[in-house]
């Protein structure tokens, strides 16, 4: 397992991705480790179409240094809008601390400016490892997008997405933090004084934020009716109820995942759901329970109280096993004679 070297992206290299991404007029991004840490030292424009442009990452290489390159292509995802490559070059003659310190600053590197947008990776120690073929065999299967996911591509994608939600420590990778919008702050402030009891988030992809989709009053029997059998969402509702003649009204955290929506959505969902939790807990809302809900007849008194209070687990005392007395031992019987 190899160890990170704690080296980060610099603040003019994570502004300078951020612009290129929202701009789109870089094509390759050249970065190396000066002074302990992730800093821009070239780049190149977009001249032609994404294979005929590859070359520029080897006029970028000439001078047969280690270095990372960040490669715009110009298929979009989605989610992260245009894809990159990550291409790790440690050239053979490099020295053996060069080696050890941008292998164990590669993920350092991809968390820094968000993983999720980055599509594969490629690693080389001479410039023929860097090839566009490489580029085709992972398109070879242009449906592996809409195919169904396995369990380890599921974990693999997470992991990604998890890197960007993770990010969102780092104040200054804001635009990959998916912040929560001021009229969701708004609405948590009022379901926390009270003076609502629902408030129902969303992500937008498109923004790369958590927005507002409905607040108000809510009967606990009009809950089904606020969610979207097709798509994810997260709601926040103060459960009023009785427990042992108390009257209780705690905050309860439902993450709506339908098993209709798409696995992609389920996905990014899941992984920003902490960030929802986070954020909301910025403006002082605490949730008692976090449930998730794939089912909208859970949606009753009868499974927040189970979720709430689970039955204690009655747990019964083994008896010790006690050995036979051994012949001479123990009290002493009468033994009577015919």
């Amino acid at each position: 397992m190899s160890h990170s070297s704690g080296i980060g992206a610099s603040k003019e290299l994570v502004q300078s991705f951020g612009q290129a991404r929202n701009e789109r007029i870089k094509r390759v991004i050249k970065i190396r480790i000066e002074n302990m840490e992730l800093a821009e030292v070239g780049n190149r424009d977009i001249e032609n179409d994404e294979e005929s442009d590859f070359a520029l990452i080897h006029e970028e290489i000439k001078d047969n240094k280690a270095c990372y390159i960040l490669y715009r292509l110009d298929t979009v995802n989605k989610t992260f809008g245009d894809e990159w490559v990550f291409v790790v070059f440690v050239p053979s003659g490099s020295t053996v601390k060069d080696r050890m310190l941008y292998a164990s600053t590669r993920d350092s590197c991809k968390k820094s400016l968000g993983g999720g947008y980055f599509m594969t990776e490629i690693y080389a120690t001479e410039p023929n490892d860097i090839s566009w073929d490489s580029i085709l065999e992972r398109r070879s299967n242009e449906t592996y997008e809409s195919l169904p996911y396995t369990d380890a591509e599921l974990q693999q994608k997470e992991e990604r997405l998890a890197e960007v939600v993770d990010s969102k420590t780092r104040s200054y990778v804001h635009s990959v933090a998916f912040p929560i919008s001021s009229d969701s702050s708004e609405n948590l402030k009022k379901l926390l004084n009270k003076s609502i009891n629902f408030v129902q988030l969303q992500v937008d992809t498109s923004q790369e934020t958590i927005e507002l989709l409905d607040a108000g009053d809510v009967s606990l029997n009009d809950l089904p009716n606020k969610v979207n059998d097709a798509h994810p969402s997260y709601i926040f509702f103060r459960f009023k109820h009785q427990n042992k003649g108390k009257s209780e009204d705690p905050i309860i955290f439902f993450f709506w995942c339908p098993d209709t929506a798409k696995v992609k959505e389920k996905m990014l969902y899941s992984t920003v759901k902490s960030a929802s939790l986070n954020q909301a807990g910025d403006v002082g809302v605490v949730t008692k329970k976090n449930i998730e809900i794939r089912d909208l007849e859970d949606f009753n008194e009868s499974f927040f109280i189970a979720e709430l209070y689970p039955p204690e687990k009655t747990v019964v005392k083994e008896k010790k096993f006690q050995k036979p007395a051994r012949a001479g031992k123990g009290k002493a019987r009468l033994v009577g004679r015919k």
